[in-house]
């Protein structure tokens, strides 16, 4: 089953009693571990950021929420720097980033550059207020 563009689900903590492989002892207790098909490379994904990508996929086309509210529905309110930078680091077309707003209702970032993030709201008929 591929859960996250192409990679694959090896090791979930969550569904298993078994403590994490040898090489994974500092990884977080809640994690799961996935293998890229195409490139072998083992990624660990925290139960905070399945929570993260969670939330964001449920946002509705033409619909925004900030970094702030998407930490809260994650369940650690005060960690919206850290949702920035679990959404910078994703490539799953499948997890609408650009759907995540700053607070003062500016763009923010987005890892393909802030002028595909704002083209891609336009087309969803969302209407960007760009503050400068």
């Amino acid at each position: 089953m591929r859960l996250h563009g192409e990679y694959f689900p090896l090791f979930n903590s969550l569904d298993s009693s078994e403590n994490l492989p040898s090489n994974f002892q500092g990884a977080q207790s809640s994690c799961r571990i996935l293998l890229c098909a195409r490139t072998g490379v083992l990624k660990v994904i925290s139960l905070f950021s399945q929570k993260v990508y969670a939330v964001v996929r449920a946002i509705p086309m033409g619909g925004v929420l900030t970094y702030k509210e998407v930490a809260r529905r994650a369940g650690r309110p005060m960690a919206y720097r850290a949702v920035g930078s679990i959404l910078h680091k994703n490539n799953d077309y499948k997890i609408p980033c650009h759907r995540v707003i700053r607070s003062d209702g500016t763009l923010g970032g987005y890892n393909k550059g802030t002028n595909i993030k704002r083209r891609l709201l336009l087309q969803e008929k969302f209407h960007v207020i760009i503050k400068v």
